[in-house]
């Protein structure tokens, strides 16, 4: 059938959060969209694309033969990812299989191998792609007495005040020139300074760790794997801003006991705090 197939060298070369966003413009057929920029929040995938309007799905994950999460993986312990994408999928895995099949497996021991240690770090800074301009407060002011006059109606005095206390807080922005008071029969107060919101509470960057540390090897009869990963991310905003702390933890033990006898053994650990 249709399979498409990536190694770890494709996965491990994109610093991704998410081993799934080290697919993308990797495989025919695989869109991959990210919903929003939450820490740890996973992409929406979609294999072989839309067929109607109302159906529509994620594939399913079978992680070393049982279906698993993908989004608590580690990218540094997939050895590789294989892509089902015709409808023969489904005759082996069922109807949950209608979208396509994406079977993972996770690193292992080399027979023969001396211990190997090995330790990744990578370290990026997420920078927001567009923040929204909006207008200062002096051109929306006047944009709103143009149409109160456009409308046929009368700018009234203290629409006229707040246009020109706006314009003077624009040429001198200091703090006395940052708001308005009349006093009269119904005494008047109002902030006239201007702000962009986005730029006060969007951060111009945040940072991205991860650090995997594993040993492998093996002998003639056995092998063994065994990785320790942590991902810390921080999300875009300066007040209450999401962190997210990922903690991965992954043994695989191979042993030939007789010549009609095997024992594999994986054990995996993840957890995520907020």
């Amino acid at each position: 059938g249709a399979v498409s197939s990536v190694k770890n060298e494709d996965i491990t070369l994109t610093p991704a959060t998410n081993p799934m966003q080290a697919l993308q413009g990797r495989v025919a057929g695989l869109d991959i969209t990210q919903a929003s920029g939450q820490p740890g929040e996973g992409p929406k995938l979609q294999l072989r694309g839309t067929r109607s309007f109302t159906a529509s799905g994620d594939p399913m994950f079978i992680i070393d033969g049982m279906p698993g999460d993908y989004s608590t993986l580690n990218p540094n312990d997939i050895e590789s990812i294989s892509l089902l994408k015709d409808a023969a999928s489904a005759a082996i895995y069922g109807a949950r299989a209608t979208y396509g099949v994406m079977l993972v497996t996770t690193k292992s021991g080399q027979k023969e191998q001396r211990p190997t240690v090995t330790y990744n770090f990578s370290m990026q800074w997420n920078t927001p792609s567009h923040r929204p301009d909006i207008m200062d407060a002096y051109t929306l002011q006047l944009a709103e007495n143009e149409r109160t006059e456009w409308t046929g109606n009368s700018v009234s005095d203290w629409s006229m005040q707040l246009l020109e206390a706006k314009k003077k807080w624009m040429e001198n922005p200091t703090a006395e020139n940052a708001w308005i008071y009349q006093q009269g029969s119904t005494s008047k107060f109002s902030w006239v300074s201007s702000m962009n919101p986005f730029e006060e509470v969007v951060r111009d960057w945040t940072p991205l760790q991860k650090h995997t540390a594993s040993i492998s090897g093996g002998t003639a009869k056995s092998r063994y794997y065994l990785s320790l990963g942590y991902q810390h991310q921080e999300g875009m905003y300066k007040i209450n801003t999401d962190k997210q702390n990922r903690f991965n933890g992954l043994m695989s033990i191979d042993s030939e006991i007789t010549k009609w006898f095997k024992v594999n053994a994986k054990i995996s650990y993840n957890a995520a705090s907020s």
